[in-house]
């Protein structure tokens, strides 16, 4: 199940689909404690009465607790429902030059056309070494001194690491430029970052000409 928000008559076919039908008891934001949920499972999406949405993090005998995707809160007594599907977020080319957050949904409130998505299992096992790929083409960083003095290798991981400012976001925006000008999808992951930073990420890849084969993470 994707993560978005639902009409009425959705959660009433919740309740329909699973007949099970569960009560809001505790709320620590951004955890929401219910019980009479007896088929929850770990990682099931759940629908609350008013439109919040969650997923089950652990289950006790007496209380399944939950994590909110929702900024807004549910009351005490909301009503519960499981929608026996996992977290699951669309992708596909349509976000090419978006910023969504962690949830795939659009930071700026922009309603976008899922045409030739997928939805796709968040929590999806990551292939061992012996399933990837030799590392056989050299990786362009655009940077003269890093190309020269320390080659890297594309599918070759690596950290960049050094005090506030110091020019590690400019290092990769560049990195980014010379691997798009190469026709590579780049995927730009921010984490705690300021709007006010990503107002200047998003600028950057206009500004380049990049969107057509970016796509920003932020929270």
């Amino acid at each position: 199940m994707s993560v978005n928000h639902f009409n009425n008559q959705e959660f009433s076919d919740f309740l329909e689909k699973t007949q099970e039908v569960g009560y809001v008891e505790k709320l620590v934001y951004p955890v929401v404690y219910v019980n009479g949920l007896p088929g929850a499972k770990p990682r099931e999406i759940v629908a609350f009465e008013h439109s919040c949405i969650g997923h089950v993090l652990s289950l006790s005998e007496k209380y399944a607790e939950v994590l909110l995707f929702t900024s807004t809160m549910p009351k005490i007594g909301e009503r519960v429902a499981r929608t026996d599907g996992v977290f699951k977020v669309a992708v596909g080319e349509f976000l090419l030059g978006k910023t969504v957050n962690p949830l795939g949904l659009s930071i700026n409130g922009v309603q976008f056309t899922y045409a030739d998505s997928e939805l796709r299992d968040v929590e999806t096992p990551v292939l061992g070494i012996e399933a990837r790929e030799r590392i056989s083409e050299p990786f362009e960083t655009g940077v003269a001194l890093v190309d020269l003095l320390i080659p890297l290798g594309k599918g070759q991981r690596e950290l960049v690491i050094g005090d506030r400012k110091t020019g590690k976001t400019e290092f990769l925006q560049q990195t980014m430029l010379s691997q798009i000008k190469q026709g590579t999808v780049c995927i730009y992951a921010g984490v705690g970052r300021k709007r006010a930073d990503i107002k200047k990420l998003e600028e950057f890849f206009y500004k380049n000409n990049m969107n057509s084969h970016v796509v920003s993470v932020v929270t």
